[in-house]
């Protein structure tokens, strides 16, 4: 038996195959398709097939606003190893797959995905990222010759099924199921984005099939393309992308305390406080920032139109006047208008420009009138909006660490100052937000 199929799958993978229904080692065909981890064993990104090449270079060519020159540089060397046939010299030794379960696997994959795209010479690459509760496989799909065709999410537990469903119902509710009428790409747009009509400055994926399948539930989206190479990180909010997107659905004006938006918020921190792995100092202050909300920010009334959740570089690329936006799993149809600003200035600051959380968020309300004007909010509501971004921020890790997820330690040293900072400065957000 090959090396190769000797060898056990990495423990941080074994929940790619469950994803994808992986066979048996000892499968007769286990051997004849093998893979790759990019960029290494240790920290996997994607996962390549070795004789599949035209997914690899396709795929490897797309880079978000967040992208570092070097990581960028990188991708391209990588998409030339694949194109070159050197992957499987440069990267980890090769794995077969009955770890990934792609090709000989329980499930069809290959019949699925020709049905989907109407053709049989495809190719796939696969995203697996940082561990954590939401993470599911996402397929690179495309020809041999390594033109994209689109990508595929693998919904395949109860946390990932819930979020396809969730983005596939947003995309829906954006473009339709055919695509937005009249929504002509130009020559420096991807063919597969979809224009959201009357929003000349935002794009977004087109729904290609969604659907249950074999106990999974699967989305598949077009194409938006990706920023060229030598592009600067965006460190600035897109305001025209920000203000379009957050009045794409239209916009409502009720009170916080009767919105769906905080109905659902103190939800789930009400579920996290009873939880058996949460710290009692973390339980004390999310009681009291819950508390500081209810007793003093409840009343006010905000605008609610659509919000993207996660309205970040990562998830962004720039074409000339025009922002590709994906990854809407955490959007909602009625949040309040200037989260997604808010949101991003600080996820910047803290991720991209590496600053502390504390002066990450002293950045954040130094800017909060000039932010909350980007994304056309009434500048009181601006203090109220920081807090909940706070909170929404401290939630999703508390959450991750609730369902086992390993979670940075310098992030989950920091939850404790978020949340105490957002009580100790209920009177100097108060102040920011006066005219």
């Amino acid at each position: 038996m090959p090396d190769d199929q000797r060898r056990p799958s990495r423990p941080g993978l074994t929940w790619l195959g469950q994803a994808l229904g992986a066979v048996p080692a000892d499968h007769p065909d286990a051997g004849q398709h093998r893979y790759v981890l990019m960029p290494s064993r240790s920290r996997p990104q994607m996962v390549l097939s070795l004789g599949e090449p035209g997914a690899g270079w396709a795929s490897l060519h797309l880079h978000s606003d967040a992208a570092p020159l070097k990581v960028r540089v990188a991708r391209e060397l990588w998409a030339w190893a694949c194109r070159t046939g050197l992957a499987g010299l440069i990267f980890s030794p090769p794995m077969p797959d009955s770890a990934v379960g792609l090709r000989t696997g329980s499930l069809p994959w290959p019949d699925l995905m020709a049905e989907i795209f109407g053709r049989t010479d495809l190719t796939v690459a696969i995203s697996v990222g940082q561990l954590r509760p939401q993470i599911k496989p996402i397929l690179h799909v495309a020809t041999k010759g390594g033109r994209l065709l689109g990508h595929i999410k693998v919904g395949w537990n109860d946390v990932t099924r819930s979020l396809v469903r969730h983005e596939a119902a947003i995309l829906l509710a954006l473009t339709g199921p055919d695509g937005p009428p009249g929504s002509a790409t130009g020559a420096d747009q991807p063919a597969g984005a979809g224009c959201v009509p009357h929003l000349t400055a935002l794009r977004v994926p087109r729904v290609l099939h969604h659907g249950e399948w074999h106990g999974r539930d699967v989305l598949a989206v077009s194409d938006v393309g990706g920023s060229p190479w030598y592009r600067r990180r965006r460190m600035s909010l897109p305001t025209s992308a920000t203000w379009q997107a957050g009045r794409a659905l239209g916009v409502d004006r009720e009170a916080l305390s009767t919105s769906m938006f905080w109905s659902d918020l103190s939800a789930r921190a009400k579920r996290l406080m009873s939880h058996a792995a949460m710290d009692a100092g973390l339980a004390a202050d999310l009681a009291a920032v819950l508390d500081i909300v209810e007793s003093g920010d409840a009343a006010t009334e905000l605008d609610f139109g659509l919000m993207h959740g996660d309205w970040a570089p990562w998830n962004m690329a720039t074409f000339g006047s025009t922002l590709a936006v994906w990854d809407w799993e955490r959007a909602r149809i009625r949040g309040p208008i200037g989260f997604d600003g808010a949101f991003f200035r600080f996820q910047v600051d803290l991720w991209i420009r590496g600053m502390r959380p504390d002066q990450a968020l002293s950045r954040s309300r130094s800017a909060l009138a000039e932010t909350m004007a980007a994304c056309g909010a009434a500048p009181q509501s601006g203090p109220v909006i920081l807090r909940l971004v706070l909170l929404e921020v401290a939630l999703r890790q508390l959450e991750g660490v609730a369902a086992g997820a390993p979670v940075p330690g310098r992030v989950y040293r920091a939850l404790n100052g978020l949340l105490r900072e957002s009580l100790a400065l209920g009177g100097a957000l108060a102040e920011s937000g006066k005219p």
